[in-house]
Protein backbone atom coordinates (compact mmCIF):
# COMPACT_ATOMS: atom_id res chain seq x y z
CA UNK A 1 0.00 0.00 0.00
CA UNK A 2 1.09 3.52 -1.14
CA UNK A 3 1.52 6.19 1.57
CA UNK A 4 0.88 9.66 0.47
CA UNK A 5 2.84 12.46 1.12
CA UNK A 6 1.59 16.07 1.46
CA UNK A 7 3.89 19.45 0.99
CA UNK A 8 2.65 23.31 0.62
CA UNK A 9 3.07 25.14 -2.47
CA UNK A 10 1.46 28.49 -2.89
CA UNK A 11 -0.71 27.98 0.14
CA UNK A 12 -2.34 24.74 -1.11
CA UNK A 13 -1.67 21.20 -0.32
CA UNK A 14 -0.61 19.15 -2.97
CA UNK A 15 -0.63 15.06 -2.13
CA UNK A 16 2.33 12.93 -4.13
CA UNK A 17 2.21 9.14 -3.23
CA UNK A 18 5.36 7.55 -1.66
CA UNK A 19 6.61 6.74 -5.31
CA UNK A 20 6.25 10.31 -6.19
CA UNK A 21 3.60 10.35 -8.51
CA UNK A 22 1.15 13.31 -8.10
CA UNK A 23 -2.19 13.12 -6.76
CA UNK A 24 -3.50 16.41 -8.57
CA UNK A 25 -7.16 15.26 -7.63
CA UNK A 26 -10.46 15.50 -10.04
CA UNK A 27 -11.10 19.40 -8.99
CA UNK A 28 -11.16 22.43 -6.70
CA UNK A 29 -13.83 24.10 -5.03
CA UNK A 30 -13.04 28.00 -4.55
CA UNK A 31 -14.74 29.31 -1.54
CA UNK A 32 -14.90 33.29 -1.56
CA UNK A 33 -16.42 35.86 0.94
CA UNK A 34 -16.08 39.28 -0.29
CA UNK A 35 -16.82 41.88 2.09
CA UNK A 36 -17.46 45.51 1.78
CA UNK A 37 -18.26 45.59 -2.20
CA UNK A 38 -19.14 48.92 -3.61
CA UNK A 39 -21.41 47.88 -6.34
CA UNK A 40 -25.34 47.77 -5.86
CA UNK A 41 -26.14 44.05 -4.66
CA UNK A 42 -29.88 44.21 -4.06
CA UNK A 43 -30.83 43.61 -8.12
CA UNK A 44 -29.67 41.48 -10.60
CA UNK A 45 -30.08 42.08 -14.46
CA UNK A 46 -29.21 40.62 -18.21
CA UNK A 47 -26.15 43.17 -18.00
CA UNK A 48 -24.78 41.60 -15.34
CA UNK A 49 -25.04 37.93 -16.51
CA UNK A 50 -23.39 39.01 -19.46
CA UNK A 51 -20.23 40.50 -17.74
CA UNK A 52 -19.86 37.54 -15.48
CA UNK A 53 -20.40 35.14 -18.47
CA UNK A 54 -17.93 37.39 -20.38
CA UNK A 55 -15.38 37.34 -17.34
CA UNK A 56 -15.99 33.26 -17.83
CA UNK A 57 -15.23 33.29 -21.04
CA UNK A 58 -12.19 35.50 -20.60
CA UNK A 59 -10.26 32.72 -17.75
CA UNK A 60 -10.90 30.01 -20.84
CA UNK A 61 -13.88 28.82 -19.19
CA UNK A 62 -17.06 27.56 -20.91
CA UNK A 63 -20.43 28.64 -19.65
CA UNK A 64 -23.62 26.07 -20.57
CA UNK A 65 -26.55 27.60 -19.13
CA UNK A 66 -27.33 29.92 -16.06
CA UNK A 67 -30.55 30.35 -13.25
CA UNK A 68 -31.22 33.51 -10.91
CA UNK A 69 -33.67 34.49 -8.51
CA UNK A 70 -34.32 37.76 -7.00
CA UNK A 71 -34.77 38.03 -3.08
CA UNK A 72 -37.46 40.94 -2.00
CA UNK A 73 -38.50 41.99 1.33
CA UNK A 74 -40.73 44.80 2.79
CA UNK A 75 -38.55 47.36 1.05
CA UNK A 76 -38.13 45.94 -1.95
CA UNK A 77 -34.95 43.99 -4.04
CA UNK A 78 -32.77 42.21 -1.61
CA UNK A 79 -30.73 40.59 -3.61
CA UNK A 80 -30.33 37.96 -5.67
CA UNK A 81 -28.32 34.55 -6.25
CA UNK A 82 -27.45 33.15 -9.83
CA UNK A 83 -26.22 29.59 -10.75
CA UNK A 84 -23.77 29.18 -13.89
CA UNK A 85 -23.32 26.05 -15.50
CA UNK A 86 -20.17 25.45 -16.48
CA UNK A 87 -18.72 22.83 -19.09
CA UNK A 88 -16.04 22.29 -16.42
CA UNK A 89 -18.45 22.27 -13.73
CA UNK A 90 -20.16 25.26 -11.86
CA UNK A 91 -20.23 28.81 -10.50
CA UNK A 92 -22.62 30.55 -7.59
CA UNK A 93 -23.14 33.98 -6.53
CA UNK A 94 -24.82 35.03 -3.44
CA UNK A 95 -25.47 38.97 -2.93
CA UNK A 96 -26.04 39.80 1.08
CA UNK A 97 -27.21 43.93 0.45
CA UNK A 98 -27.41 44.28 4.19
CA UNK A 99 -24.04 43.03 4.71
CA UNK A 100 -22.41 44.76 1.62
CA UNK A 101 -21.05 41.33 1.22
CA UNK A 102 -21.06 38.49 -1.70
CA UNK A 103 -20.34 34.92 -1.34
CA UNK A 104 -18.81 33.36 -4.76
CA UNK A 105 -18.50 29.39 -5.01
CA UNK A 106 -17.05 28.06 -8.37
CA UNK A 107 -15.99 25.04 -8.19
CA UNK A 108 -13.88 23.23 -11.56
CA UNK A 109 -13.19 19.61 -12.32
CA UNK A 110 -9.49 18.61 -13.63
CA UNK A 111 -10.29 15.26 -15.55
CA UNK A 112 -9.18 16.01 -18.73
CA UNK A 113 -7.70 19.72 -18.49
CA UNK A 114 -6.26 21.16 -15.54
CA UNK A 115 -8.76 24.24 -14.30
CA UNK A 116 -7.52 25.48 -10.97
CA UNK A 117 -5.53 28.31 -12.41
CA UNK A 118 -8.82 29.63 -14.63
CA UNK A 119 -10.83 29.29 -11.62
CA UNK A 120 -8.30 31.70 -8.84
CA UNK A 121 -8.64 33.88 -12.03
CA UNK A 122 -12.38 34.21 -12.49
CA UNK A 123 -12.92 34.66 -8.46
CA UNK A 124 -10.43 37.27 -8.79
CA UNK A 125 -12.26 39.08 -11.78
CA UNK A 126 -15.38 38.26 -9.85
CA UNK A 127 -14.52 40.11 -6.48
CA UNK A 128 -13.16 43.05 -8.79
CA UNK A 129 -16.37 43.55 -10.89
CA UNK A 130 -18.14 43.54 -7.14
CA UNK A 131 -15.14 45.85 -5.87
CA UNK A 132 -14.83 43.53 -2.88
CA UNK A 133 -12.40 45.37 -0.23
CA UNK A 134 -11.70 42.48 1.48
CA UNK A 135 -12.25 39.11 0.02
CA UNK A 136 -11.45 36.08 2.05
CA UNK A 137 -10.81 33.12 -0.40
CA UNK A 138 -10.41 29.39 0.49
CA UNK A 139 -9.15 26.87 -1.82
CA UNK A 140 -10.33 23.29 -1.47
CA UNK A 141 -8.78 20.87 -3.54
CA UNK A 142 -10.80 17.31 -3.97
CA UNK A 143 -9.83 14.03 -4.71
Amino acid sequence: MNSVNSSEKYGMLYYTTSDGRSMDGTGMLIAADLFKCSKDLRTFNEEQLEMITKMIESVGLTSLDSCHHQFYNEYGNDGYSVVILLQESHCAIHTWPSLGKVNVCVYVCNYSTANDAKAMKLVDLIAAYYGSEEPIIQYVRRY
